[in-house]
């Protein structure tokens, strides 16, 4: 299938080896879902045309994929839609991300460390990405104080669900810091004293 272009393969864990897909030297988009092989994503720096990727864990029981690093990642100078639910990296770290010049969409879940996130968000200001805010606001349940659809979900690891009006102080204190984070990484990438090489 040498003229395959997208490619969708889920609910296979056992699934191996993934160094296959090397051999479709036409592949655009790929999305591989709930395959433990994941776990080492070196597997992927061959497969250069890539413009749009997805791997995730097991999205039904919420089980997240684990991996070492998203250093392989970087590999993929075309890259423009990333979509990582449910996974994580060991390092924790995003900033390899912020080296796919093309990325223009990214997805990831909100179980990274809010300093990375806010790293990310201020050396990449163009990406689109849902969590490069201070907070999430959901509408579909209300505050146990207040009784009022005005809760967030901090951006961060760990964070807390806190009502706009109730822990006002609290969420304040956190757009405060994130932005910090965002700002000066911005201004360092833009007074080139950060380097993502």
């Amino acid at each position: 299938m040498k003229n395959l272009k997208y490619l969708h393969i889920g609910s296979s864990p056992s699934l191996s080896p993934l160094e296959s897909l090397n051999k479709l030297p036409r592949l655009e988009w790929l999305e591989l879902e709930n395959i433990r092989a994941c776990n080492d994503l070196t597997f992927i720096t061959k497969i250069t045309g890539l413009k749009g990727l997805s791997i995730a864990g097991d999205g039904n029981s919420i089980k997240y994929m684990k991996a070492k690093s998203l250093e392989p990642i970087t590999a993929l100078k075309n890259l423009y839609w990333l979509s990582l639910g449910t996974f994580m990296v060991e390092d924790g770290s995003l900033l390899p991300l912020a080296k796919l010049n093309k990325l223009k969409y990214l997805f990831i879940s909100n179980k990274y460390k809010m300093e990375e996130i806010a790293k990310l968000a201020g050396i990449r200001p163009d990406v689109d990405c849902d969590i490069f805010e201070p907070f999430l606001k959901y509408d579909f349940f209300s505050c146990k104080k207040c009784g009022k659809n005005r809760m967030v979900l901090l951006t961060g690891k760990g964070k807390p669900w806190l009502c706009l009006d109730c822990d006002k102080n609290r969420i304040k204190k956190h757009i405060k810091q994130f932005n910090a984070i965002a700002n000066e990484y911005f201004l360092k990438l833009k007074e080139r004293r950060f380097t993502l090489i």
